[in-house]
């Protein structure tokens, strides 16, 4: 094997990792906006809304580890290597997958910070 390709293979394996804990990641952080509504887990000092209010910040917090995952598989997807036709590749394998989950974690940022602000009032 040529080291090009063995690179372009230690490269996707890097990426597949990435993609997998941003997805354990984003539905973490989802499950913590549920656990909070219902309450789950409170204490019997806390108010239902108080807690529903910090699991908005828990929220966020794993959105944004999910984002610091896809940072360097946007860096070797969009911004290095793009001639290369293997590395082109790579980007039709994970581009959408990427992007997608860059969008549910920008959502979750904005959602997490909304809760995490007014989640006693909305709740």
């Amino acid at each position: 094997m040529s080291e090009e390709k063995l690179s372009i293979s230690k490269l996707d394996k890097t990426i597949f990792k990435s993609i997998i804990m941003c997805t354990a990641l984003t539905t973490i952080s989802i499950i913590s906006i549920i656990l909070g509504w219902f309450g789950v887990f409170k204490p019997n000092t806390e108010g239902l809304d108080v807690w529903f209010q910090r699991s908005g910040s828990i929220t966020v917090v794993f959105a944004l580890l999910c984002e610091f995952k896809l940072f360097p598989v946007n860096n070797s997807l969009y911004i290095s290597r793009i001639h290369f036709n293997d590395f082109s590749q790579l980007k039709e394998k994970y581009g959408l997958l990427h992007n997608i989950l860059s969008m549910i974690a920008l959502i979750l940022m904005i959602l997490g910070t909304i809760i995490w602000g007014y989640g006693d009032l909305l709740r």
